[in-house]
């Protein structure tokens, strides 16, 4: 550390997403959460991510946003699977409306392309 440099971070994404990461490994799921809101609220935010690749490259901040909004996603697949595993009905509700969220964060699912039927033979190939 060099000399005169701040003690306290310049930003709490480090801290809040190391954190939140340490809580969702223990299955404080809830309280991981609310850590991921202390940088960014993925639920109250555009959370679109517009084309693939990107036409610019991406800056800090959405970096950042998005960061949350994977861990954040994550940590609700997390919720719902440690829910599911207890078998009480009350926790698949619970289950389902994280799941829900998630879901709505995500959009619809891509269409799917189903590869064309092959086409059969139309002869033996003699002459």
């Amino acid at each position: 550390m060099s000399p005169g440099a701040a003690l306290i971070p310049l930003s709490r994404f480090a801290v809040a997403m190391t954190v939140a990461g340490a809580l969702r490994a223990h299955c404080r799921h809830d309280a991981a959460l609310a850590w991921y809101d202390l940088v960014g609220h993925p639920l109250e935010q555009d959370d679109a991510w517009g084309g693939c690749p990107p036409p610019n490259p991406v800056d800090e901040d959405t970096a950042r946003r998005r960061a949350v909004l994977l861990a954040y996603l994550e940590t609700l697949l997390d919720a719902a699977d440690g829910l599911l595993c207890s078998g009480s009905p009350e926790h698949a509700l619970r289950a389902r409306a994280l799941l829900d969220v998630a879901g709505r964060v995500l959009g619809e699912p891509p269409r799917r392309v189903l590869p064309a039927a092959a086409e059969p033979p139309t002869g033996t190939g003699r002459a």
